[in-house]
């Protein structure tokens, strides 16, 4: 994602913002690879 900061507000902290949305996707990431690790678990040991 490129983030054009001449266009924006001069009040907004874009590296923080850049910042926000990495560790957001990382998160994400994770969390949609423990949903797929308990459906891969659950359907080892229940079905």
């Amino acid at each position: 994602m490129r983030i054009d900061p001449q266009e924006g507000s001069p009040a907004m902290d874009y590296p923080e913002h850049v910042k926000t949305y990495k560790l957001f996707c990382k998160l994400a990431a994770y969390g949609i690879a423990g949903a797929v690790l308990v459906m891969v678990l659950l359907a080892v040991f229940v079905a």
